[in-house]
This record gives structure tokens, C-alpha cells and sequence, in this order.
């Protein structure tokens, strides 16, 4: 039954790394049925969530649930944000903005709100309407582009008509940058532009109270001379319409992002301004899904003159009544509020659901934008979210936009009249103004990479209250090895003899346990300390795998007989105990804390799940699930209220970390990467691993969960 053993050491290891790679002479890794983890460069979200295109539905009664699509709407006007997937490719091109950087830029101020124990801390334009009337101008540059195509079709932003005027001037002419008188719910909040119309509302607590003439405002634009790119054959195309009957010119995102970012670094900008491309009549083509668009506009930030740059780019339509999200300044609005709110897309919130909808359990910015402070996203899917303005002879649109308080959903919201939006868009159906719905969302660790020098992948298994971290890197033979993390060193740590070494837990002591795999691709657990190595084997077992030790040296794992079955084992004061769990007919155990809490999970199907997590305590077991998932594998416990681990959902090739953090359970994001979690320390420190866009590769991360002080 040698064949069965090699199959549950697979498991354990490519559960966080499953990956192609070939096994030296004589070594021979195994194969065995698991929960298939995504290896390769983590996938752009392309599922969205499909909303009604009226509220009038929703009032009529219905309780359609969103349902995911690939966000393509029935029409071009369907506005859709590209802010996500520019930040993905920040990431990819290894993109950070230094804090250095950040003291030449535009005005901004900082504050933060709690939320099931957790701190969301988040940035904004201008001064902090808490400390009086201040004006803040921001310097603006507006970055006219002309496109040629590779049919010699052009589209220019400078000379195009649009409803009797260019796209520039028509974004000059409108509420963006001209004063247009702004009552929202019967409250006056100004004569003034979009923008801080906007935020003296988002925040007339203070506004009014003791800042009457706090305003942010962008100053009036300088056009710069209009920028010519050439898109070569296959970096651009068409979309028809059958809906609205035109055609749509679109660009590749990934290429209008790379010639935006050349452009605007090769102008000398100053960092105190605002940058704004316009793209006139072209949207980015989703490099997922060729043929179809992908982006109308996003914001985003970029070191620029020693500085930071904050910027935007924008699509300009005509009027269409069909559907006017799109039109006009729709798309400048929209990004201009999450501008104003997010100015350089770092502010994270805990999640938050679509209004106006059914909820999920599951909160739908997963899906769409990782959980960032987007004040417009949240209603980017209904044409109801559109407001027309009139104003110098023309009528413009604007995106509605949520208010702080509907992503801290505190009861009491600091807003005019109370409100979580803008314009209340739900108010002429009877739908009140609220804040999101609980949902579980995620958590965003401040993330520290390690990469073992020469490596092709690490990842980190194990951290104790010390921060020492083990873990196992794989090297150019390709064969996995050991370490150990310390002090910013490390250094290796290889069973004597073994073919393949992998550390899966530290206790404070600096007791290591893992596993190994001996000669003939066998794996047998193991401990480590003070240079004495111990070979850890159930009794009677085919193999045997250490996974999780605490303070005491009480050992977890899991191990096989000579039947396709495995168990959990405990082995405290050299006895071992096998343990199961009434939920299923298999089981695993990866984790124990002080007080001899069990962490793992347990299955019957090895092939199809459901893999359920199970928490233990003197014999008495409970479930611990991710909502939606096929499999959640809890890897550890702490001795306060974190354990960590990863889920998988079903049929959508979807794996993340999470944690259980107080009670709540969240999914950990390493900036837009997905990122597993394999341990926690009682500092709240947790490790694992995360895709390094700048590396492209697999490295191990080390993450500090943002507790409150409170706490």
C-alpha cells in the first residue's frame, strides 16, 4: 500500500503547492485526490455581479438574487470600472508608492473606523472637514488623447464632436469644473462643483457645524497638447452595439494603461495635481475577453517627479437614453468621487454588498473590487444611479456615490439628512437609504514578502510569538527544502537524508515539526530542536505527517494505515491518540493551541468535498465554513480568537486565505492578490503565502492584522 502513503503527504503539501515540478533522480513525489488550489498567477476577477437596470423592479417586489456574470451588459453604456484591474497591473509591473514619496503630492488627510475589531484606516483629498473652513485647490491638467488604429480610423478626444461640443470642452463646461447648485434631500450643500458638492456632504456633520466654507475643489484645467497613440494590430478592435446600433472602438487595457502611464511620466507633471487622460469615444478591451469592454475609467496613483501623481483616466459618449451610464461625464463623475475618497487606491474597507438587493453572505466588492473604498461601485450597475444635471445649455450626468458611513455601516450616519448616498436614488421607489448589509469580506493584512535566495517558490507553513517563521522554498533542482526565518536571515533547516523537507509549525521554545519524504518518496513526521532531530510515525501507520505543535509540545497531524483512509493523530508525552470527527469519515489535524484546542478538517469524498473545518475541545467538536465554499481547511489556532486558513469555492477555481478573527470571519488580501494563510501568532501575525506580480512568482508573506488599540 506504499501507493496510499504517497497520496496523503500530496495532500498536505500541495494543498498551498500544487505546482509542476519534476522530482530528482530516485525521488518520487506523490499524487493523490485534494482540493485543487490555484497555482499560477492568481486570475483577474472577471465575475461581477448582475443587478436589475431599474430600482423599479426591486420596488415592484423583486428578490433577484445577483447572480454572477462576466460583467458584460446588454449595452455599451453599461458603465463598468476599470480601477481593480489598473491596480492589478501596479502590481504586476511591482508598482509601490514609498512614504517618502508621499510628502510630495496632493493635499490629503487620514483618519480610520472600526469594525468587528478590526481598523480600516483610509486617505482622503484636501483637509479634514473636523477641523474648520479650509479650501483646498488642487492644480488640474487635463491630457486630451488621439487614437489611431491600425485601419487608420481615428478617435480624438481634442476634435470629435459630442453632442455639439469636444469632449474637453465639454468636461470643462460641466459640474466637474463649473459650480452647479447642489440641494440634496431639500438641504442646500452649494453652489459648487461635483466633486465637493460630494464630500461637504459625505460629511456635513462637521460641515456645517464648524466648517461652512470647507470646500476641495480641482482648479480650472490647463489642456495640455493632445497625445497621439498608435495602437498596433491586435492592441485594438470593435464592438457593436445591437442594442444602441453603433460600434465601439476599443483598445486593450493593458495597452492604454502602459501608454497612459509612458505619457503621463514623459510630461514632467508636478505632483501636487490631477491628471486627467480623456479617451473621447474609446474604452479598454478586456484582455480576458477580447472583443468585449473592460474599462470606462479608473483613478490610480504613480511616482512621478520624486513625488506621487494622482491621476484618472476617463471615456466621454453622447447622450443615450437607453442607458445613460457612460454619458457624457457619467464616467469623469464616477471616478472623480472615488478620487476624492481614494485617491491612491489603498484604502480598504470590510467588504460591503450592492444596495437595494438581496444580500450574500459573501460580500459582492469580493467580487468585484477586493473590498476597496469605491464610493461609486456599489451602484455602478443601476441606470437609476444616473443623475442629470442641466447646466450651460447642455444636460449632463453624474454617477450617484455612497457615503463613508455606508461602508463603516454605523447606524447613525454623519451625511446630509442622515443619508448613505448622494442622491438617494432608492427614495422615488420607496427604498430607504441605508448603509451595506453584514457580509463576510476581507481583511487586508499589511504584507511583508520572503523569498529563500535562488528559490523558484517559498512558502512560509509556521510563525511563533517570536516571529520566527518555518517554512519550505523549492530550489532550481527542483526539490523542497526547509527553513527557518529570523531576525530577516534565513537559514536552512533539511531532515538528514531526506529527499524533500517541509516545516509546518514552530512553537516558542523553537520546537519545529513537519514532515519529510525518506528515499523512497515515503513521508514520515518529524520534530526539531536544539539540533536533535526525532522521526515521528503513528504506530502502525503506512505514514504519518506532523502539522501542528503548541508551548507544551503537544504534537498534531494526520497519518494513514494500510487502507485509503486518514485520521487525525495527537501525541502528547510520547502517546499518541487518534482522533476523528462525527462529520466526516476522514480527518486531518493542523493545528493546537495551549489550552488543546484542535484545528483541521474532515471529509468523506476526497475527490468532490465537501471538506468541512472542525474546531475541538476535551472531545467536542464544531464547524467552522466559509459560506459558498466546497472546501474550508482551517491550519491553525492561536491561543486568543484567530484561527486561519483557507477556503475553495466550488466550481469557480477560487481559493483564498481567511482568518476567524473575534468571532467574524474574513478573507485575507495581499493588495489585490490572493493570498493563503497557513498560520497565526497570539500577535495577531499571520503567514503564508502570496503571487509576487513583481517576481511572478509564489513567495512567502508575512501579514499584520490591523486590530484595533481598543482591543
Amino acid at each position: 500500500m506504499r501507493a496510499k502513503s504517497t497520496l496523503t503527504a500530496f495532500f498536505a503539501l500541495a494543498l498551498f503547492s500544487f505546482v509542476a515540478i519534476q522530482p530528482t533522480s530516485g525521488q518520487r513525489l506523490p499524487v493523490r485526490p485534494h482540493p485543487q488550489v490555484p497555482d499560477g498567477p492568481p486570475k483577474s476577477e472577471q465575475a461581477r455581479p448582475q443587478a436589475p437596470t431599474s430600482l423599479l423592479e426591486i420596488a415592484s417586489g423583486s428578490k433577484r438574487s445577483i447572480a454572477q456574470s462576466n460583467g458584460h451588459g446588454p449595452s455599451r453604456r453599461g458603465f463598468v470600472d476599470g480601477t481593480e484591474g489598473l491596480k492589478r497591473l501596479q502590481e504586476k509591473r511591482g508598482e509601490r508608492l514609498s512614504l517618502q514619496a508621499m510628502q510630495n503630492t496632493i493635499p490629503f488627510w487620514s483618519d480610520s473606523f472600526t469594525y468587528q475589531g478590526l481598523e480600516f484606516k483610509y486617505k482622503m483629498v484636501g483637509t479634514d472637514p473636523k477641523n474648520g473652513s479650509r479650501t483646498t485647490v488642487i492644480p488640474t491638467v487635463i491630457i486630451p488623447l488621439r487614437f489611431v488604429f491600425p485601419d487608420g480610423h481615428v478617435f480624438d478626444a481634442s476634435t470629435d464632436i459630442v453632442d455639439g461640443q469636444t469632449p474637453i470642452q465639454g468636461i470643462i463646461n460641466s459640474p466637474i469644473f463649473q459650480n452647479y447648485h447642489f440641494i440634496l434631500g431639500g438641504t442646500d450643500v452649494g453652489n459648487t462643483q461635483y466633486g465637493d458638492a460630494f464630500q461637504r456632504a459625505n460629511f456635513w456633520d462637521s460641515v456645517s457645524t464648524r466648517g461652512r466654507n470647507y470646500h476641495v475643489l480641482l482648479g480650472q484645467p490647463t489642456v495640455l497638447p493632445t497625445q497621439t497613440i498608435i495602437v498596433p494590430a491586435g492592441m485594438g478592435t470593435y464592438y457593436y452595439d445591437p442594442f444602441v446600433g453603433d460600434t465601439l472602438p476599443l483598445v486593450n487595457e493593458n495597452f492604454l494603461n502602459s501608454q497612459e502611464y509612458s505619457i503621463r511620466a514623459s510630461l514632467n507633471l508636478s505632483p501636487r495635481s490631477l491628471a486627467i487622460t480623456v479617451w473621447g469615444s474609446v474604452l479598454g478591451e478586456d484582455p480576458s475577453f477580447p472583443g468585449f469592454p473592460a474599462a470606462g475609467g479608473w483613478h490610480g496613483a504613480q511616482s512621478s517627479n520624486g513625488g506621487v501623481l494622482a491621476y484618472i483616466g476617463t471615456s466621454y459618449f453622447p447622450d443615450l437614453e437607453i442607458d445613460p451610464r457612460g454619458d457624457d461625464i457619467y464616467s469623469l463623475s464616477h471616478e472623480i468621487a472615488e478620487w476624492m475618497d481614494d485617491p491612491f487606491i489603498d484604502n480598504f474597507t470590510p467588504g460591503w454588498n450592492i444596495p437595494f438587493i438581496e444580500p450574500r453572505e459573501r460580500c459582492d466588492s469580493g467580487w468585484i473590487i477586493r473590498g476597496l473604498l469605491e464610493v461609486g461601485d456599489p451602484v455602478a450597475f443601476f441606470t437609476d444611479a444616473v443623475v442629470a444635471l442641466p447646466s450651460s445649455g447642455f444636460t449632463y450626468h453624474v454617477t450617484e456615490a455612497m457615503f463613508i458611513d455606508f461602508f463603516t455601516r454605523s447606524a447613525r450616519s454623519r451625511s446630509v439628512n442622515g443619508q448613505y448616498s448622494m442622491f438617494t436614488m432608492g427614495a422615488p421607489f420607496g427604498l430607504p437609504s441605508e448603509p451595506s448589509t453584514q457580509c463576510i469580506g476581507s481583511v487586508q493584512a499589511a504584507e511583508q514578502y520572503i523569498d529563500f535566495p535562488g528559490s523558484i517558490r517559498t512558502e512560509a507553513r509556521g510563525i511563533n510569538n517570536h516571529n520566527e517563521v518555518v517554512g519550505f522554498y523549492v530550489d532550481q533542482r527542483p526539490s523542497y527544502r526547509g527553513f527557518v526565518w529570523a531576525n530577516g536571515s534565513f537559514s536552512a533547516l533539511d531532515f538528514p537524508g531526506a529527499i524533500g523537507t517541509v516545516p509546518s509549525k514552530i512553537n516558542d521554545s523553537g520546537e519545529v515539526v513537519g514532515y519529510f519524504f525518506d528515499t523512497s518518496g515515503t513521508p514520515h513526521g518529524f520534530s526539531y530542536t536544539k539540533g536533535r532531530w526525532t522521526r515521528i510515525d503513528f504506530p502502525g501507520s503506512a505514514d504519518s505527517l506532523a502539522l501542528g505543535i503548541n508551548s507544551a509540545g503537544d504534537i498534531v497531524g494526520e497519518f494513514d494505515h494500510n487502507q485509503p483512509i486518514t485520521h487525525g493523530f495527537v501525541l502528547r508525552n510520547g502517546q499518541f491518540a487518534k482522533v476523528d470527527t462525527p462529520f466526516g469519515e476522514q480527518s486531518s489535524l493542523r493545528g493546537i493551541n495551549d489550552a488543546g484546542t484542535l484545528a483541521g478538517y474532515t471529509w468523506s469524498d476526497p475527490f468532490n468535498g465537501p471538506y468541512f473545518g472542525v474546531l475541538s475541545r476535551n472531545n467536542e467538536f464544531s464547524l467552522i465554513n466559509m459560506p459558498g465554499a466546497t472546501f474550508t481547511l482551517p491550519n491553525s489556532v492561536n491561543n486568543g480568537s484567530l484561527v486561519t486558513g483557507t477556503f475553495i469555492n466550488g466550481n469557480e477555481n477560487y481559493a483564498s486565505g481567511f482568518v476567524r478573527l473575534f468571532g467574524y470571519l474574513h478573507e485575507v488580501n495581499a493588495g489585490l492578490s490572493v493570498t493563503y494563510v497557513s498560520d497565526g501568532n497570539d500577535h495577531n501575525r499571520i503567514v503564508g503565502r502570496a503571487f509576487d506580480f513583481s517576481r511572478s512568482r509564489w513567495v512567502g508573506y508575512i501579514g499584520d492584522l490591523p486590530i484595533t488599540k481598543s482591543r
